[in-house]
């Protein structure tokens, strides 16, 4: 996967018949999510090990940094 390319996530909770079915990017999602709080600021992550990384600094002024 090249720096340079976009890639979308698409997240779906799917309901019917009362049966709930969560895809995998659901729960990447909520993982990624229960980490970087309303209010967080994107803050660039420098580095050779920066390639799939995001890093935020929370409203409490710590850092969360996501590596993947």
């Amino acid at each position: 996967m090249g720096k340079n390319k976009r890639h979308s996530l698409k997240v779906s909770l799917i309901l019917a018949f009362k049966i709930t079915h969560k895809n995998p990017e659901f729960y990447v999602m909520k993982h990624f999510s229960h980490f970087i709080k309303k209010g967080a600021v994107r803050i660039e992550a420098q580095g050779s090990w920066t390639g799939n990384t995001v890093a935020f600094r929370n409203p409490g002024g710590y850092t969360v940094i996501v590596l993947s």
